[in-house]
């Protein structure tokens, strides 16, 4: 498999044994720990159907049931396999009259989705990738990727992969009683620690009663899982919390900078909002720290 420099934000991390994927050992068990819902699962299965079924093929494709003879391992896996645990890839394989790189650019941008990554392995492959967005609390990514192998002067093997993964189910609902001491590290101020009371509000955040509705409205604010790391701004916070959230102890954190907790770090900073005021260490709401 030949690496594309636009794509070193994801990783291989598993195998294809037989034409089906199988996850690595230790994403296997990653996927066991968080226990990701059945429904979710499901869900995430028919959204990867769903998505196989939207692509426009061009006139003259025609479906067969594995890699074509003379694709080689060009075809033997997508050329990008995103490092998420529970991820599901559904694929179909094709052949049409065409050269790899006048395929892909006949591929028209499916309903809903945005232009993703690109590459090219010389002289034969071209590949291409469209994305879209997450279902929310329920599916964490949706993508297909296409990759085009030229078999022979005016016919091209393709492969379609359709892939999703599920979120695990939370293992709360975001009411409290909560306390918790609240990080939020690599900020262009500094460092700084809060500390947040739930039912009853209070702490030394900014506004205890909106950052407590904000956790009851998106429970997902307050438990982590783990995701792919990617390039990302220097100076962008990342937030980590560790107290007790409705007589359980709590440790979770956020970082732009992982796949899959984009949302939540950028919701803590805005609720924090020390990444647009300017605050002191003598600030009543928020102090620096060391270690």
């Amino acid at each position: 498999m030949t690496n594309h420099p636009n794509r070193n934000r994801r990783r291989l991390t598993r195998l294809a044994i037989g034409g089906l994927p199988v996850l690595g050992i230790s994403a296997a068990i990653t996927a066991l720990a968080l226990g990701a819902a059945g429904s979710h699962t499901q869900t995430a299965r028919a959204e990867a159907r769903r998505l196989l079924a939207l692509l426009q093929l061009p006139t003259g494709a025609r479906v067969v049931g594995t890699a074509p003879r003379g694709a080689g391992s060009q075809l033997s896996f997508a050329p990008s396999i995103p490092s998420v645990p529970g991820l599901i890839d559904l694929k179909e394989f094709f052949t049409a009259p065409d050269t790899a790189a006048a395929f892909i650019r006949s591929l028209r941008r499916p309903d809903g989705s945005r232009q993703g990554d690109s590459g090219a392995s010389p002289p034969s492959q071209r590949w291409t990738s469209f994305e879209f967005g997450p279902i929310k609390n329920v599916v964490a990514l949706r993508e297909l990727v296409i990759t085009a192998v030229q078999l022979q002067p005016g016919t091209v093997a393709v492969r379609v992969d359709a892939q999703t993964a599920p979120l695990p189910t939370l293992p709360g609902n975001g009411r409290g009683p909560g306390s918790i001491r609240i990080v939020e590290s690599g900020t262009m101020l500094g460092s700084f620690v809060f500390w947040l009371r739930c039912d009853p509000s209070g702490g030394t955040v900014p506004h205890p009663a909106r950052t407590c509705a904000a956790i009851r409205a998106h429970p997902a604010l307050l438990y982590s899982f783990p995701g792919p790391g990617h390039s990302c701004p220097s100076g962008v916070p990342a937030v980590s919390l560790a107290g007790m959230w409705n007589h359980r102890p709590l440790r979770s954190s956020f970082s732009v900078c992982t796949g899959g907790q984009e949302q939540e770090a950028g919701d803590w900073a805005a609720l924090l909002g020390v990444s647009t005021r300017a605050a002191s260490p003598s600030s009543p709401t928020a102090r620096t720290f060391s270690g």
